[in-house]
C-alpha cells in the first residue's frame, strides 16, 4: 500500500498559537488558513510512496538524528509565496540556518542515494505555508510584515498527508529526536 508522505520539522504548541494570532491580523483577506496543529516546515515531499521505502526512510532520518544537535530557527516576516507575481498563499520565512542546511542536504543525500525521489529544483526555502489563498484573492497585494519568532528544533518527522475535501490532514508516523 502506498502513502502520500513527507519529512517535517513540526512546531511546538505556543509557536503555532502565535503563528495563528495572525489570522486576526491578516483577517480582511479571504483566505483558507492552516489549521494550527499542521502548522510545520516541509524538509522534503516525497509523495506516494511503498511501504518498504518508507521503512528505509524511517532508518535515514534516525541515523541523521542521532548525528545533529537541536537547533534554533528564527522566523523574521511574513510574506506571500511562492512568488509576488502570482501570490497563491501566506508564508511565515526562517532565516537561513547552517545547521538546518545540513540536516536538508544530509537528507536530500541520503534519499538519492536509496533512489527514493524528491525534487531537485528548488533550493532551500525556509518557509511554512499560513494560508492558502482562494482564486485571486492575493493578486496584486503586497504583504511583508516583520516578525521576531523562534523556537529550538528538537527533532524531525515523518508525516503522512491525507487529502480531504476540507483540506489536508496529516498523521506523524515517527518523531526522531535530534542528539542532545
Amino acid at each position: 500500500m502506498k502513502r502520500r508522505i513527507f519529512i517535517a520539522i513540526l512546531l511546538p504548541e505556543e509557536l503555532r498559537i502565535k503563528l495563528a494570532g495572525f489570522q486576526e491580523v491578516l483577517g480582511q483577506f479571504n483566505l483558507r488558513w492552516i489549521k494550527p496543529e499542521n502548522l510545520h516546515f516541509t524538509l522534503a515531499f516525497i509523495g506516494w510512496t511503498e511501504e518498504d521505502k518508507i521503512i528505509t526512510i524511517k532508518e535515514i532520518l534516525k541515523n541523521i538524528a542521532q548525528k545533529n544537535p537541536p537547533f534554533l530557527l528564527r522566523l523574521i516576516k511574513i510574506i506571500l509565496g511562492p512568488n509576488e507575481k502570482y501570490p497563491r498563499m501566506l508564508w511565515a520565512i526562517g532565516e537561513k540556518e547552517e545547521m538546518l542546511e545540513k540536516i536538508w542536504q544530509e537528507i536530500r543525500k541520503k534519499l538519492k542515494e536509496s533512489q527514493i525521489f524528491v525534487d531537485e529544483r528548488h533550493p532551500l526555502k525556509v518557509h511554512l505555508t499560513l494560508a492558502r489563498a482562494r482564486g485571486g484573492e492575493l493578486f496584486g497585494k503586497k504583504i511583508d510584515q516583520q516578525i521576531d519568532l523562534n523556537f529550538l528544533v528538537k527533532e524531525i518527522a515523518i508525516v503522512e498527508s491525507h487529502l480531504t475535501p476540507r483540506g489536508a490532514e496529516y498523521q506523524i508516523l515517527e518523531r526522531f529526536l535530534l542528539k542532545s
